[in-house]
């Protein structure tokens, strides 16, 4: 971010200084902002400063804007084992958690045995600062009616960490959460299926935690099976006092989705609206909803006809939602400007277009500049007009792929689970910019802080930068 600082969007060149706005404030075509660069610039201090503070840390799933986009400029493109790996260090165990940074450290969660840890890693040498057990559990596999049952590709550290410089906040796919502060000292702990009923994932809990303001949210969209069982759990979202744990509030979420099509995998994505509420964005059981960040209230509503399970995340790029409900489609969603006095149901002219093709299932989107990126599980990568939805390429990148892709710089990062990131220009033409090889296996998605690119194999965390 020192490129910025001092210089106006007249000094930069116009496709990076878009893609900076972009990344700060999601995208202009779909807040419908007429691009002027002579119009806007980057000297304010305050805007600067808070530029700066948000590109400098990756506090949560999908970075400091919840979206897989970074506002830094000068990553590193070119890696391997042997080539810009400033350190490699042993994770006892294994997870598909995604690493956090603030500042000099570095969190992630690991399941080593029946031992769920959450770590903390000092970014200058890799070395590792303390390492705190949470709890200990097994992690299902068997397929039982009514039962939690967790995938082979994942196991209890899948929810990623988050912070907010002073406490972080560890979830395990038992429903287990713990507080700490930076020295490793637990704040509080509480187990959700004990307090609130048992999960019916058929996967297994995969959604992290989000941090807003002094509330810790968590959502389980997963079958409704209370008549069924005394100790199951309806769908819910809930937020917890970051200081002590306890509850502030709880909310059912009820859809009339049925079986697998009620199950949702994703986190639920923030934006604020144009009166500067903090919403909530959930998307599963074919319905996408917003909730007040405050007291859980319902604020409006879209819901889709068909669907099947979510696993991706929603994506919010300016006013509107990049979402995706099984065989309706994505789709771009637009949404309401302003809190709604009474809960507002959207009809499907706010459906500005679909696409039913090439459809990502597991990866999340990505928006950069006018330009949206997706991924499937085989490869095969999307860039899509976002205004329109006009297809401008597609192409198939070699592996399987369950991270989800980041967008820096001017570029998309493509990580697939054999180690393999390649990465291609964030323009309407395809080119690829490089290829880069790890000796790991990769699930999880990338972090970036301070021009380093944090990546979290099945062995061990890899800390990319440029010599």
């Amino acid at each position: 971010m020192d490129a910025l600082r001092g210089r106006s969007c007249r000094s930069l060149d116009r496709f990076h200084c878009r893609n900076v706005l972009a990344g700060i404030w999601t995208t202009a075509w779909l807040n419908g902002v007429v691009w002027l660069a002579h119009a806007v610039l980057i000297v304010s201090s305050l805007f600067t400063s808070q530029v700066v503070r948000a590109a400098d840390n990756w506090p949560a799933w999908r970075g400091p804007f919840g979206n897989s986009m970074s506002a830094e400029f000068g990553l590193p493109l070119v890696w391997s084992e042997q080539r810009n790996v400033k350190f490699r260090t042993e994770i006892p165990g294994t997870g598909a958690s995604s690493p956090i940074v603030w500042g000099d450290a570095v969190f992630v969660t690991s399941q080593e045995g029946e031992s769920l840890r959450l770590l903390k890693i000092n970014r200058q040498d890799g070395s590792v600062a303390w390492s705190q057990e949470v709890g200990q559990s097994s992690t299902p596999r068997e397929s039982l009616p009514g039962r939690q049952s967790f995938h082979q590709l994942h196991n209890l550290a899948s929810p990623t960490p988050v912070t907010d410089g002073e406490i972080v906040i560890a979830m395990f796919g038992n429903g287990l959460m713990a507080a700490y502060n930076f020295d490793g000292a637990q704040l509080w702990k509480r187990d959700l299926q004990a307090d609130f009923g048992r999960f019916s994932f058929r996967y297994g809990y995969a959604s992290s935690p989000l941090l807003i303001d002094d509330l810790v949210v968590i959502n389980c969209l997963h079958q409704d099976l209370t008549s069924a069982s005394r100790d199951a759990a309806p769908a819910y979202l809930d937020a917890h006092d970051k200081k002590t744990g306890h509850l502030v509030w709880r909310v059912s979420r009820t859809v009339k989705a049925e079986g697998e099509a009620a199950e949702a995998y994703g986190t639920p994505a923030v934006r604020k609206s144009d009166a500067g509420e903090q919403e909530l964005i959930v998307m599963g059981g074919n319905i996408v909803d917003a909730y007040d960040s405050v007291d859980g209230k319902r604020l409006w509503s879209h819901s889709r006809a068909r669907g099947t399970r979510v696993i991706l995340s929603p994506t919010v790029v300016g006013g509107s939602l990049v979402g995706m409900l099984g065989k309706d489609g994505m789709f771009l969603l637009k949404m309401p400007g302003t809190k709604p006095i009474n809960e507002e149901t959207l009809s499907n002219q706010s459906i500005t277009w679909r696409n039913l093709t090439a459809l990502p299932e597991t990866c999340s989107p990505v928006a950069w500049g006018d330009m949206l990126f997706t991924i499937t599980d085989n490869g095969q990568v999307s860039c899509y007009d976002g205004a329109t939805g006009r297809s401008h390429w597609r192409r198939r990148l070699p592996g399987k792929y369950r991270a989800s892709p980041v967008a820096a710089d001017g570029r998309v990062y493509f990580l697939n689970d054999q180690g393999l990131c390649t990465v291609v220009g964030a323009s309407a033409r395809y080119h690829r910019l490089s290829e880069n090889q790890l000796g790991d296996r990769t699930l999880a998605s990338m972090a970036i802080s301070q021009q380093e690119i944090f990546i979290r194999g099945g062995q061990a965390l890899y800390c990319v930068t440029r010599r």
